[in-house]
C-alpha cells in the first residue's frame, strides 16, 4: 500500500492561512458562473482558431486546383 507524505516548509502554512483569510470564499453561483465563462471563452477561441485555419487553407486549395486545371 502506498502512503503519501505531505511536506510543509516552515512558514508556508502561516502564509496560506493568511492568504485564505484575506480572500472570502465564493458562493456556488459565483464559482459556476466563472467556470462557465472560462469554458465559453475556450470554445470561442477554438472556433476562431478553426475559422482562421479554414480561411488560410481555402485560398491555397483553390490556387492548387486552378493550377492543375491550367496544365490540362
Amino acid at each position: 500500500m502506498k502512503t503519501s507524505i505531505k511536506i510543509i516548509k516552515p512558514g508556508r502554512a502561516q502564509m496560506t492561512d493568511e492568504a485564505g483569510a484575506a480572500r472570502p470564499e465564493k458562493s456556488v453561483e459565483e464559482s459556476t458562473r466563472e467556470m462557465v465563462s472560462t469554458v465559453k471563452s475556450w470554445i470561442a477561441d477554438l472556433q476562431d482558431r478553426k475559422r482562421t485555419q479554414r480561411e488560410s487553407v481555402a485560398p491555397l486549395s483553390v490556387t492548387a486546383s486552378a493550377a492543375a486545371t491550367e496544365r490540362i
